[in-house]
């Protein structure tokens, strides 16, 4: 049976920033050496004792505070009738942030703003692309909240609107077995027999970093999984000519979709399963 969870848009238990305490045992639980002086950059600029006009000021300030190295690359941007700025923010050899402006001013404002916000949000990693270039990516946490206030829906319809060769499905036919199966228990996910996890304890982790857009809706699936330590399962099955993808987390189906190839049905079932988690925190 595919089922769903209704969702109540005036809760929505997201985690953004640290507060200054947090940022402070943050840095102490850092092992990274950069990471902790960017930590430590984190509260001290929420440890200032007079606010300052923008995250600009805000970060130099904190910056003589912290033994760290803050930079500022600027590209010029031709256009047709004008020319636009970039600014990258570094911090210790990291890319922070980048951001355009219509001046170096603006943009140098904008990337500072990017760069605070990410410099205090709950996660961060270091990540290195091909070409060799070191940023600092930073995560959005969001609980979700006790299921015992929403109830079961069993209306395909009610699922997020399909596109063109995909189709909602009803119930699989008795004794269906699975073709395929994926599931994060082969990425050297820790459980007991038989443990399985409540869905309120699930935590979507969102990915922003300025190489990146996040690496769509699968990849959020598998990284939320295995950072809230939850079982996650993607199931194919024949539906005729086209393949049937079954997403499950902690063995409660969230997500039924069928594709025309076996990647086509997982793109789109897994987009079912974030949405499905997104209205369920009102996120």
């Amino acid at each position: 049976k595919t089922t769903a969870i209704n969702s109540r848009t005036e809760t929505q238990n997201s985690k953004t920033t640290l507060t200054k305490a947090e940022c402070l045992a943050a840095s102490k639980q850092e092992s990274n050496p950069v990471l902790q002086k960017i930590r430590k950059l984190a509260y001290e600029s929420q440890n200032l004792k007079s606010p300052y006009q923008n995250a600009k000021e805000t970060l130099h300030a904190a910056s003589q505070r912290v033994p760290v190295v803050i930079d500022f690359r600027i590209e010029n941007i031709p256009g047709r009738s004008s020319i636009s700025f970039v600014c990258h923010v570094i911090i210790e050899g990291i890319e922070v942030a980048s951001e355009k402006g219509t001046n170096i001013k603006q943009a140098k404002t904008n990337a500072c703003e990017t760069a605070h916000r990410i410099i205090l949000m709950p996660k961060i990693e270091i990540v290195e692309s091909s070409t060799n270039v070191k940023s600092l990516k930073g995560s959005v946490l969001t609980q979700v909240p006790n299921p015992g206030n929403f109830t079961p829906v069993q209306n395909k319809n009610q699922f997020p609107g399909s596109t063109e060769g995909l189709t909602h499905t009803s119930k699989l036919p008795i004794g269906s077995v699975a073709t395929y199966k994926e599931s994060n228990m082969n990425s050297g996910l820790k459980r007991k027999l038989n443990q399985r996890k409540l869905l309120e304890e699930f935590i979507i982790v969102e990915h922003i970093d300025p190489l990146s857009g996040g690496g769509g809706a699968a990849n959020i699936l598998r990284k939320s999984a295995d950072f809230s330590h939850m079982l996650l399962e993607f199931e194919y099955f024949p539906q005729g000519e086209a393949t049937r993808c079954v997403v499950k987390l902690e063995e409660e189906v969230l997500a039924d979709m069928v594709g025309d190839t076996r990647q086509l049905a997982k793109t789109a079932a897994s987009a079912q399963c974030l949405q499905t988690l997104r209205n369920y925190v009102g996120f």
